[in-house]
């Protein structure tokens, strides 16, 4: 259970953190077609950020004694975490097209 529940949530976190590095890459040019995306990402790192000290603290209980109810908090974590990835998508994928084209 452990494996398949390390495995969405380091699929689902790294989406995030991917969409996140990639609007701190092209924050410039982001900033000028749309302002409103680095203030809200800002929240979703943060927010992102709590979620992975929660899951890393999660985890470890659930590997010293694996219980349901601690299966049960893994899942509710990497429900949080899967919650982000439409958040950052919607944010970024009117501009992924403008910003990665080539002439």
């Amino acid at each position: 259970m452990l494996f398949a529940a390390d495995a969405s949530y380091k699929f689902a976190y790294s989406t995030v953190l991917n969409a996140l590095a990639f609007e701190r890459d092209n924050r410039e040019t982001i900033k000028a077609i749309a302002p409103q995306v680095k203030p809200a990402l800002d929240k979703v790192r943060e927010t992102t950020w709590e979620i992975d000290q929660k899951w890393a603290r999660a985890r470890s209980a659930y590997k010293a004694n694996p219980t349901p109810a601690g299966l049960t908090t893994l899942e509710t974590i990497l429900a949080e975490i899967e919650k982000l990835m439409p958040i950052v998508t919607v944010a970024l994928e009117p501009y992924i097209g403008k910003l990665t084209a080539t002439p």
